[in-house]
């Protein structure tokens, strides 16, 4: 079984968020996916960068949406085209 998704409703930041589906029981560790606005994924290859956080974070969710680094806002800032992928070491 292929690991699911969910999207973040209501969307906190421009772009796409997505959470991990701990329902689908496939993920190894919570994962949050952000795309900013603009990323191309139907070119087939997409530049991911990988956000292995400290051990501060409580949750990706707490990462994505109160952390002081702030991540997607910093990656919405940069006006590149990558894929954020933060797994929780938990």
């Amino acid at each position: 079984m292929w690991p699911t998704v969910r999207l973040e409703d209501p969307q906190s930041i421009a772009g796409t968020t997505y959470y991990s589906d701990p329902g689908s029981g496939a993920w190894r560790k919570p994962t949050g996916i952000y795309l900013p606005p603009g990323t191309d994924t139907d070119k087939g290859f997409v530049d991911i960068l990988l956000y292995l956080h400290g051990h501060l974070v409580t949750s990706v969710k707490q990462l994505f949406e109160s952390d002081g680094v702030a991540v997607r806002k910093q990656v919405l800032a940069s006006g590149k085209n990558v894929v954020l992928v933060a797994p929780f070491p938990g």
